[in-house]
């Protein structure tokens, strides 16, 4: 599974749904929230000093990091399911 793609997914819902504590979280600006989610992801990466050689953002690193916040509820009370 592409952790990448699942963590811009992830993005894509958190900036429909709009819970605070996902910018509060990452520190992310409106002007950040309204870039393309893997561009949010590659800020995320840069706000976390995640970064590998060249001072590329390291994207995988921030998705993992996304991933487990999200599951550890860090980022709120979102659910997946919709009613």
């Amino acid at each position: 599974m592409d952790t990448e793609l699942l963590a811009v997914r992830l993005i894509d819902l958190l900036k429909e749904l709009n819970p605070p504590e996902f910018a509060e979280r990452y520190k992310l600006t409106d002007e950040e929230l309204s870039l393309p989610s893997y561009e949010v992801l590659e800020r995320i990466a840069a706000h976390r000093g995640m970064l590998v050689s060249g001072g590329e953002a390291d994207t995988e690193r921030a998705a993992y990091t996304l991933l487990d916040e999200f599951r550890a509820a860090k980022l709120g009370r979102v659910t997946l399911e919709k009613p």
